[in-house]
């Protein structure tokens, strides 16, 4: 019986073409999905960058808020704990009770440098003599103007020691710019002016200039306002 023309099967010319269009469409979607795969995994890391900037910009800006003018005892006398430079910043504040043990802490925020870039580290002592004079697990405190340009040697970061009374924790992993100016009266001076120092003073700043930046992510510049005697808030 002879075969009509429109029942004829498809030749093998026809089945290689259809075989060779169709692997075409399958790479091209599969290219299109990993493409569109790593274009959200670039939206999803830029977006957590963001997030860990935006969390340690609001943590330093609310510590500076709640900045006490106080004093610590070392080398036998007392002295003032607020001091910064251009890179480190160093000052009382409260802490949450989930943080550590609750009360007063010296902290110290500062740059430090990594085997790929550098990080943000956020290193805290509990505001008590025996606490500040070291113990058998944890390192004595070290006012910042005497501490030289270094302090990556209090320790490995992401510990608690001394029953949470002290700890180095990382604040921001990936941190491109952390720079501080200080506005105020230096001692002899009437005329309040910017500096990117203030050591050795007895008295707190007015303003404070925070840039912090982290690769690929920038946020204003903030000049915040610190507390005068008896204004600062508390938790």
């Amino acid at each position: 019986m002879a075969v009509s023309r429109g029942e004829r099967g498809f030749t093998l010319i026809e089945v290689v073409i259809a075989l060779t269009l169709a692997t075409v469409v399958t790479v091209l979607l599969f290219g299109g999905l990993r493409l569109g795969t790593r274009a959200w995994e670039r939206i999803e890391s830029a977006n957590e960058r963001l997030a860990a900037l935006r969390t340690a910009r609001q943590f330093i800006e609310r510590t500076l808020r709640q900045t006490r003018d106080l004093s610590a005892p070392w080398g036998g006398r007392s002295v003032a704990v607020f001091a910064g430079d251009s890179e480190r910043l160093e000052l009382v504040a409260p802490l949450a009770a989930q943080v550590g043990a609750p009360g007063l802490y010296v902290l110290r925020f500062a740059r430090e440098p990594t085997a790929t870039g550098a990080q943000l580290v956020l290193t805290r002592w509990l505001l008590h003599p025996e606490v500040l004079a070291g113990t058998a697990v944890s390192p004595a405190w070290m006012p910042l103007a005497e501490s030289g340009t270094s302090d990556t040697d209090w320790g490995a970061v992401e510990r608690d020691l001394a029953g949470g009374a002290y700890g180095r924790t990382v604040l921001l992993a990936e941190v491109e710019q952390f720079a501080l100016a200080y506005f105020g009266i230096p001692p002899g001076e009437t005329e309040p002016r910017w500096s990117d120092a203030w050591l050795g003073y007895t008295q707190l700043p007015r303003h404070i200039l925070l840039r912090l930046t982290a690769p690929g992510q920038n946020w204003p510049d903030a000049i915040l306002t610190l507390p005068g005697p008896g204004e600062a808030v508390s938790w």
